[in-house]
């Protein structure tokens, strides 16, 4: 329940979910499958990897029913920490690709989410993933309300250590009705005054007191996997504007 998409999303679809059988999804599959010959597919429900039972069910109906089609699907760190043994099972299935996120390499600005995992959790994810051979997509956000530069390369660092095989770096834009979307409004952060049409590009300042450019650079680095001379140098930047 991450404060930069809750409380919004419950008010938009609500507080409660209804859980589709295993046996329904895998339905669904083979019809889209016989239909259009789709060669893989992706999961977008945040809830998918929710309940480690349910998962072992559709693992097991999912290949009973002989598709073997590599898939992708969201994933917490702290869940693939805690049920690895599914994570084995899914990718025996199929599972090709974890989209986790990992958001931040600074444990603050993930207690500042209220994201509810540890920087530790973000690096054993990606241990366990590469472990029964799931390829990580790591979403990384940058730019959050009172991070710091120091911060922002701890963020970098981590990502080294990941080494995802695809990198998703985005930057933190206040969602009207989150509780981080209140952050900004209390602090008078907010440099635009629509954000329906407000994206997460560099392009576009979100709030005050973000280096846009600098994190740029940042995101360029953490994508190039180093060198750290270049971190270093980076880092001797921020000391000098004093962030």
């Amino acid at each position: 329940k991450c404060n930069f998409c809750q409380p919004a999303e419950r008010m938009v679809f609500g507080n409660k979910a209804k859980i589709r059988s295993a046996q329904n999804v895998v339905d669904e599959l083979l019809h889209l499958r016989d239909r259009y010959g789709f060669r893989s597919w992706m999961a977008h429900d945040d809830l998918f990897f929710l309940n480690p039972k349910w998962m072992l069910e559709f693992c097991d109906r999912y290949q009973a029913a002989g598709l073997d089609q590599p898939f992708i699907c969201q994933m917490r760190a702290d869940m693939i920490c805690r049920f690895e043994h599914v994570v084995q099972r899914m990718a025996e299935a199929g599972l090709a690709w974890a989209m986790i996120g990992f958001e931040s390499g600074s444990q603050r600005i993930l207690d500042l989410f209220e994201k509810g995992t540890t920087v530790e959790q973000n690096l054993r994810a990606a241990e366990i993933c590469r472990r029964h051979g799931v390829k990580v997509w790591a979403n990384i956000m940058f730019g959050a309300p009172s991070e710091t530069k120091a911060e922002a390369l701890e963020t970098v660092r981590m990502v080294w250590k990941i080494t995802p095989e695809h990198f998703s770096p985005s930057f933190f834009t206040p969602t009207p009705g989150s509780g981080m979307f209140d952050v900004v409004e209390r602090q008078d952060l907010a440099v635009v005054d629509d954000f329906r049409s407000s994206c997460r590009s560099p392009d576009e300042a979100k709030i005050r007191g973000v280096d846009y450019a600098w994190l740029t650079r940042a995101i360029a680095l953490a994508a190039a996997g180093g060198p750290e001379s270049a971190l270093a140098t980076l880092a001797g930047n921020a000391a000098s504007a004093g962030a």
